[in-house]
């Protein structure tokens, strides 16, 4: 099976430490293209493993991208029951 290219939203992916890691300890990186969205400007700006970043606060996103794979770790406990309601609207499963 040929790997194709990947696309990966980190999505509160902050200083990038989750893929960071999958990029160091991946035989095909050169197939994988990140992009991280996160509302913390300095979390970005520290963030070295993404090849795209995106300063956004989730509950504004106007429009989705289309991603192969998404990551989301510690985002929803830090926001209200409104918040995590509009995000499994916008990132279904």
């Amino acid at each position: 099976m040929k790997l194709t290219d990947v696309n990966l939203a980190d999505i509160g992916g902050g200083p990038g430490s989750i893929t960071q890691y999958l990029k160091e300890n991946s035989k095909n990186t050169d197939k994988l293209t990140v992009t991280c969205l996160d509302s913390n400007k300095e979390f970005l700006v520290h963030n070295h493993s993404a090849d795209i970043k995106i300063e956004t606060d989730l509950t504004e996103i106007s429009h989705v991208d289309s991603w192969d794979i998404g990551i989301m770790r510690y985002v929803l406990q830090y926001k209200n029951y409104r918040f995590q309601k509009i995000n499994v609207k916008l990132f279904p499963l």
